[in-house]
């Protein structure tokens, strides 16, 4: 028989190491903190929430500067993100590929690619943000 210790962080992501599981409850942290001056938007199919527009901004750019952090190769395409030089989806698809090295700041950056910057309205999907009309439950 073989024991294995498996370390799981908070948000339920597993590591083989104890200290890339401490590290990664430390970006975890780090993502709330920064999400906080946003309105928390439960994962209903039907429900949008309107969010203070200064506020994503204040977010995003702070997210991005933390992407920037924990992934130094790419710390010039998040920056270029924060700063509207280069479109938001790019950052979106270095997070979706590295997932699995660090979940939480894909998952965060869905969040953002579902809010229409123009009216600050977060949708429950990205297609929202570019269909707005066909969305038909509620915004909160």
């Amino acid at each position: 028989m073989k024991e294995i210790i498996i370390y799981e962080a908070n948000d339920g992501t597993r590591f083989d190491d104890k200290g890339k599981c401490k590290n990664y409850e430390d970006i975890c942290d780090k993502v709330a903190d920064v999400m906080s001056v946003m309105k928390v938007r439960d994962d209903v199919y039907d429900i949008a929430v309107r969010q203070e527009k200064g506020n994503v901004h204040k977010a995003f750019f702070r997210f991005m500067e933390l992407c920037g952090d924990v992934f130094t190769t790419y710390r010039d395409l998040f920056n270029q993100c924060a700063i509207g030089s280069r479109h938001i989806s790019h950052a979106g698809r270095i997070l979706n590929d590295l997932y699995k090295d660090c979940p939480i700041l894909d998952r965060t950056m869905y969040r953002f690619l579902c809010i229409d910057w123009n009216s600050g309205i977060e949708y429950p999907q990205p297609y929202y943000t570019y269909h707005q009309e066909e969305f038909e439950g509620k915004i909160l």
